[in-house]
């Protein structure tokens, strides 16, 4: 039900009493273009049979440099100044606190420019106070172990797609219980974590936007470019801007758009940011299209000669090791990943990826405790190489561990390894043309394909590239043991074909 009166108060509070902070339009009365004005009114003036606000929850999805941060100040204020909520609580919540003061700085600003909003609204640093509800707005971090007590009347969610977890989205919805008619509005870009709050929320809405889930309560609007059509034809580019022309020019998309086509790291990025496409991560490195596409049927890799990496890491994260098999100008990838048992609940909820699930498909060993056992992964890689021709395993040269030490000490061929430039660069560069090539082999392993969707490289001026594990987003263990054991196969081609054909490691026993 409509209550026509609710939603004719909202727009005219925003056109009549708000004014623009910024740009050519600053000081100008911010009046609601169509689409933000039916917004303002699906959610201010939707009422159920009690008369109270219908929408809880709402998810807004336009891509940058379409006013989502000035709409969001307007929404704060527009609930602090309307909702006549009794010690009503108003937050702009964000990733991290200076986005979060984004949107209250442009409403700090709204209420100075505006005679009305001065009268009745006190300001103060962190904090904005309607005194005739005691009622107040502010911006709030993503630290929120320390939120749980509040009650939310209303939140304003600033590009949901940076959380990295999901806990102030969870912690600030939940709380709004004790409210009679709470709000919680995410305004948001795509992002590309997938398993992310941020997606998940993203499914949520494009269900009920579809119809595939029932939900009165959850409200929908979400601008974007289909995925399948030709992101570079300008005629796409309306869809996910519905405010091209206004606050985005046509030749700024398009100068965006020209660099993408030139610049493949980039293109991801004008995709997610300006066409509101989930990508893989925040700089592609592995195209994921032609990952899946890889081919079905594996090649017979029985007596061929095999190479390991071997990625330690520490004994409370990922351990893991790659073989790689070069078969008909490409490569057969078999990998093996080890994480504590005590700790999958802990890593579940951080990394939301399925551990458990994993575990029980045999995709990963959980080993028993808080940490790794490599006493398990050394028996797993010798049996690994009374198994197959292991001709080198490739570890980090810094990374002198026990387990490397019994391998050095039973004959296995220990190849020492960095993870510099010098090192990873051609291995790097090799993987990602294998996989555009389709000449990699992977078995659709979920495990393997979530860390090569994670893989960030970080380049030099001489366009040398190394795997970043520091900018990816999630684990990239199992890419970086793959890289390496690429590179120690490369070794031997250049060594020679016969180089460790003394060293093979089945004459050793374990």
């Amino acid at each position: 039900m409509i209550d026509q009166a609710r939603g004719d108060t909202v727009v005219g509070f925003c056109s009549e009493v708000l004014r623009h902070v910024s740009g050519r339009s600053a000081g100008s009365r911010f009046v609601l273009r169509p689409w933000q004005e039916k917004i303002f009114r699906d959610l201010f003036s939707t009422v159920g049979d009690d008369g109270l606000r219908q929408y809880r929850e709402a998810l807004i999805a336009v891509p940058r440099k379409n006013g989502k941060s000035t709409m969001g100040a307007a929404m704060a204020l527009a609930s602090l100044c309307l909702d006549k909520e009794e010690g009503g609580q108003i937050f702009s919540a964000a990733a991290d606190r200076d986005q979060a003061r984004l949107v209250f700085a442009i409403a700090k600003s709204m209420v100075a420019r505006s005679e009305v909003l001065t009268e009745i609204l006190t300001v103060y640093n962190d904090a904005i106070i309607n005194e005739e509800y005691s009622s107040v707005y502010r911006p709030l971090s993503s630290d929120a172990f320390t939120k749980h007590g509040l009650s939310p009347s209303c939140v304003v969610f600033d590009e949901l797609h940076c959380m990295r977890t999901p806990e102030l989205y969870e912690t600030l919805l939940t709380g709004m219980g004790a409210r009679s008619q709470p709000l919680m509005v995410s305004i948001t870009t795509a992002g590309y974590a997938r398993e992310s709050i941020c997606r998940k929320v993203w499914d949520y809405a494009a269900s009920v936007r579809e119809g595939m889930i029932t939900d009165p309560a959850f409200y929908s609007a979400i601008w974007e470019t289909d995925p399948k059509a030709d992101w570079t034809n300008p005629e796409q580019w309306q869809a996910a801007n519905p405010n091209l022309g206004v606050s985005v020019s046509m030749e700024f998309l398009s100068r965006e758009a020209a660099k993408a086509a030139t610049d493949t790291a980039y293109e991801n990025t004008f995709r997610r940011l300006f066409l509101n496409q989930w990508t893989e991560q925040a700089t592609r490195f592995i195209p994921m299209s032609d990952w899946d596409d890889a081919p079905d049927e594996m090649p017979d890799i029985d007596g061929v000669p095999c190479y390991m990496g071997l990625d330690l890491s520490n004994t409370i994260d990922l351990t893991a090791w790659v073989l790689a098999f070069p078969v008909d100008d490409g490569i057969v990838l078999l990998p093996h990943a080890y994480i504590p048992a005590d700790r999958m609940d802990v890593r579940e909820r951080r990394d939301r990826v399925p551990y458990r699930a994993w575990v029980q498909d045999g995709l990963i060993t959980a080993t028993p405790g808080n940490s790794v056992d490599y006493d398990r992964v050394l028996r797993d890689i010798t049996e690994a190489c009374q198994i197959y021709d292991v001709r080198g395993i490739a570890v980090d040269r810094w990374n002198s561990t026990q387990i490397t030490q019994q391998l050095m000490h039973d004959g296995a061929n220990i190849v020492q390894h960095g993870q510099g430039y010098r090192d990873m660069s051609d291995p790097t560069k090799q993987l990602q043309r294998l996989v555009v090539d389709k000449k990699i082999w992977h078995g659709n392993h979920p495990v393997l394909r979530w860390n090569m969707s994670n893989l960030v490289v970080q380049t030099d001026e001489a366009n040398n590239y190394k795997p970043d594990k520091k900018r990816s987003a999630e684990k990239v263990d199992l890419a970086v043991a793959a890289i390496m054991a690429i590179s120690v196969y490369n070794a031997e081609q250049v060594a020679g074909a016969n180089h460790y054909d003394t060293h093979d490691l089945k004459e050793y026993t374990f």
